[in-house]
């Protein structure tokens, strides 16, 4: 970039550099490189602390060493000074992993040997930003509003760590508040904060939660994928709609809960917002749970299921489909077990949840050509499994699309055969309100019984049917549906329903697997009623592979650790 109107220096880069670090302590020298970006030249000790920059970062360019988020922010600060050809002012938060540090920033281009170059210096300003804060908070939750909540979570997502990282927002609307407000405002008080307290026991470290207007509040939490973040939706649904005691009575109230995914590559969290807000007011409308998540096929356009349905045909030949596992623990044995969870990893749209593109593939008889990859894949997984755990068994999901098809048993022994993986080690879940539509369930249960695969029936309890299945069917497990077990240890209803279930199952000789394990509390209750297996979040997520044979190698998932961890 030429500019006959630039300020030229006299200063040699040693000489130039000298002088600032005499007089800062975080400098920056960097060289523009167009057509925007700019490459660290000298960078002050201090400076590279807060960057998180490397002695080898240094000759590199803000670009290849950032996310392009990130370089993007960066490079327009420093462009914005090469383009007005002047000195720039500007306040960002230093890129700190721990700790939340800000700073106020002086960027001065110049010219050496017909070069542009930009020397960037940097005060900090965390105690006059920490004031500022002050002035933003809710007197009564103690909560940040709206506006120090977006610039709090826009510089977290800005850190070096957290590049590339998905986050999810959560507008929650308290729907019975307003009448509240109205007829007593000593419980309203007492109520907001007992709800923040609420909302506070579902943030890790880096999340964040505002109270955005007197009966609405926003959540930010970071997710790993799509499934994570409706399973955080419902668990606020649950807490917030457990009853709350005040001094004078119990009262309910139920929230709308609205979710939109920031986009990683814009980091517009106001657009998200506005998105999750209009999500909640959909959420007003339903009958049922008041959730609305991001790209709800009751209220998403028809676009996407278009592109999801025509891009589906050619997920497998370009290797888009993934295993995630998730552990399950067998209480008595010790022993880790995994369940095998189908992910689709979109050119455009990243991860698609399982619900919106499974429905998809039994409709077009696609999921026999995906299922039939699942358990080749399972099987050569299972190999490496075995040398690290002898014992362990997987749990593949069938669709009732593959237990209908004729030639599904012989298909599945033809894998196993040539994979030479035991049938024993093989859950195969069936979920039972598939089954209404399988006539012929009960042969296909036999035969694939008589090859000596394990039969499970999972979300066992929410259909009329239930036990008319176990009568019927070969099956050797059931596996709780997790509405049962997520509210167990405060609803006397569930707990007792999860006793009868594994009172019947142990006398009719089946084994039993709980999912939605999220609490210690969950594993006291379940290993007193002789549960077998556990599944949920408190365990642990969903994993792709290479991470859950880390796990298996170094058998970090036990009873004894969580035991620990409660002591």
């Amino acid at each position: 970039m030429k500019n006959p109107n630039k300020h030229h220096m006299l200063f040699n880069e040693d000489e130039l550099f000298h002088i600032f670090t005499s007089l800062f302590d975080i400098v920056y020298l960097m060289k523009f490189l167009p057509p925007k970006d700019f490459q660290y030249i000298r960078v002050s000790e201090n400076a590279k602390k807060l960057a998180s920059l490397k002695d080898n970062d240094i000759g590199k360019t803000i670009s290849q060493i950032y996310h392009s988020h990130i370089a993007g922010h960066l490079n327009e600060h420093y462009y914005e000074a090469v383009e007005k050809n002047g000195p720039i002012t500007f306040r960002d938060r230093l890129n700190m992993d721990n700790e939340e540090k800000y700073g106020e920033s002086v960027l001065i281009p110049f010219q050496y040997n017909e070069e542009t170059y930009v020397v960037g210096l940097t005060r900090d300003i965390t105690h006059v930003v920490n004031l500022e804060k002050k002035q933003a908070y809710d007197p009564i939750t103690g909560l940040p509003f709206s506006d120090n909540f977006i610039s709090a979570l826009n510089s977290t997502l800005k850190l070096k760590k957290y590049e590339g990282s998905m986050w999810n927002l959560y507008y929650i609307s308290i729907n019975q508040l307003s009448f509240i407000q109205y007829t007593n405002r000593n419980v309203e008080t007492e109520l907001l904060k007992q709800i923040a307290n609420r909302l506070k026991r579902f943030l890790k470290s880096e999340d964040l939660l505002s109270r955005v207007s007197s009966n609405e509040f926003v959540i930010g939490v970071q997710i790993h994928y799509p499934e994570e973040g409706k399973d955080i939706a419902h668990q606020i649904y649950e807490a917030i709609n457990h009853p709350f005691q005040t001094e004078e009575f119990e009262t309910i109230v139920t929230p709308s809960i609205g979710v939109a995914t920031i986009n990683p590559a814009t980091l517009d969290i106001p657009s998200s917002m506005a998105e999750a807000f209009q999500a909640m007011l959909r959420a007003k409308s339903k009958v049922d749970t008041q959730i609305v998540l991001p790209n709800d096929t009751d209220w998403s356009d028809n676009s996407r299921k278009n592109t999801l349905e025509r891009d589906l045909s050619y997920a497998l030949q370009k290797g888009q489909f993934l295993l995630y596992y998730q552990p399950k623990l067998d209480i008595r044995e010790n022993n880790l077990n995994v369940e095998a969870l189908l992910r689709w990893n979109h050119q455009n749209f990243g991860l698609v949840p399982p619900n919106e593109f499974i429905p998809l593939a039994e409709q077009n008889q696609l999921i026999k050509i995906i299922g039939k990859w699942v358990i080749q894949q399972v099987c050569k997984d299972m190999k490496a499994f075995k040398k690290l755990n002898p014992n362990i068994k997987v749990a593949i999901n069938i669709s009732p699309v593959q237990l209908n098809d004729a030639n599904f048993v012989e298909d599945i022994k033809k894998i196993i055969a040539k994979e030479k993986v035991d049938p024993g080690k093989i859950e195969l879940e069936i979920t039972e309100s598939d089954l209404l539509h399988i006539p012929s369930a009960q042969k296909q249960f036999e035969l694939l019984s008589n090859v000596g695969f394990r039969l499970v029936l999972d979300d066992f309890g929410t259909s009329y049917s239930s036990l008319n299945y176990l009568k019927e069917l070969s099956v050797q497990k059931i596996k709780i549906d997790k509405s049962f077990i997520m509210n167990m240890d405060y609803h006397q209803k569930d707990q007792q329903i999860v006793q009868m279930i594994i009172k019947l199952a142990k006398n009719l000789d089946l084994e039993v697997t709980a999912e939605g394990v999220e609490k210690w509390k969950h594993i006291e209750l379940l290993t007193k009623m002789d549960c077998n297996e556990i599944q949920g979040y408190y365990l642990s997520k969903p994993l792709p592979v290479l991470e859950i044979m880390k796990k298996l190698e170094e058998n970090k998932i036990s009873l004894t650790e969580y035991e620990k961890r409660m002591s």
